[in-house]
């Protein structure tokens, strides 16, 4: 049976569970998935969450600049009252700015949700210092607007200014700086930077790092199998090399012979099913080599079961890996390899 596929699917929450959930496509719940990316819809928006850490590095408000000034709190685009602020900048300098540690070179995105008083209000952003001011047309309704610059000193800023015009008003709410080139989910921080991994897997369970706000949704893309299945061999790799490297042979002798005292020796079956060896070689590009390694290594972590075909009778057969597969570079050809695959047929 073919690996089933999830296309945005919902992920909701185990019952009783504030962050937890079990991965399941259709309403069935999986005995294993690889997941290929899961999003949380709320008030920002459909965003990517992350498997690995990320880091919100401005550490907590903003401070205003010589003749600007913080003036109220307001409701912010999460609806929640105080959530926001009003502002007033200057028209030259830092209007609204926070620090943040940086390695030169680097790429930085900052992000920060803004809201002017009248639409096609204009305000600079720029990560500070020799930095360019880039600038932003604002409107009545909230957005979130996202920088990308590379440090050029070891403190940078996230940074917004009046771009020449004076007393602006405006407001402001969540500012983050990220290293990297995409603006992601906002990370709350107080006094210092803060550091989130959104969500870890284990098995067919997800555990989320942060509970979602009330209202959320999750989805998730991926695939995976229900209990009792195999998965399945990825389409994307090929089927094996048609000479004589493609060799099936029974792992044990399976006659059991017996002595007579005269005559010739009786046999019978030892058993009624042997399984077999099976070699092969597999000619691939260099994706298909990862596609291979990450289906033998983190798909079935070496010793699971999948379906493929007995190329003998093309019927659907049931393998297992008895080694990883090794590789071999095919020297008279760019990105092009050999890779000798070792298997067990336990089954079909």
């Amino acid at each position: 049976m073919a690996d089933l596929v999830a296309t945005a699917e919902p992920l909701a929450l185990n019952s009783g569970s504030p962050n937890v959930a079990t991965l399941s496509i259709g309403g069935q719940p999986l005995a294993q998935a690889i997941v290929t990316a899961i999003y949380r819809t709320d008030w920002q928006g459909r965003q990517l969450l992350y498997a690995t850490p990320r880091t919100n590095l401005i550490p907590g408000t903003l401070i205003a600049g010589s003749g600007s000034s913080i003036d109220a709190t307001v409701t912010g685009p999460d609806g929640n009252a105080g959530s926001g602020y009003s502002a007033t900048l200057a028209s030259t300098g830092p209007g609204l700015y926070q620090g943040y540690s940086a390695s030169v070179g680097t790429a930085y995105t900052l992000a920060i949700w803004l809201r002017g008083t009248v639409d096609g209000q204009i305000v600079g952003l720029t990560h500070g210092g020799s930095e360019s001011i880039v600038p932003v047309a604002l409107s009545t309704q909230w957005q979130r607007c996202p920088l990308t610059q590379s440090a050029l000193a070891t403190t940078q800023y996230l940074e917004i200014t009046g771009f020449g015009s004076s007393n602006q008003q405006i407001e402001y709410a969540f500012g983050q700086v990220e290293t990297g080139t995409d603006a992601t989910a906002y990370i709350p921080t107080t006094t210092a930077p803060v550091t989130v991994t959104d969500y870890t897997q284990s098995g067919n369970q997800i555990t989320l790092g942060q509970n979602p706000a009330t209202g959320a949704t999750l989805d998730w893309d991926g695939s995976g199998i229900l209990p009792g299945q195999n998965w399945s061999w990825p389409l994307t790799l090929p089927q094996p090399s048609q000479d004589n490297t493609a060799q099936y042979a029974p792992l044990v002798d399976n006659q059991i012979r017996t002595s007579m005292e005269t005559g010739a020796p009786k046999s019978r079956r030892r058993f009624t099913y042997v399984p077999e060896s099976f070699n092969c070689t597999l000619k691939l590009t260099g994706a298909q080599v990862t596609a291979l390694r990450t289906f033998a290594e983190s798909t079935l972590q070496d010793v699971g079961y999948f379906d493929w075909l007995d190329f003998r009778t093309m019927a659907t057969a049931t393998y297992q890996f008895t080694k990883r597969p090794t590789f071999a570079c095919v020297q008279t050809r760019a990105d092009a390899w050999l890779a000798t695959l070792q298997l067990l047929k336990v089954a079909g």
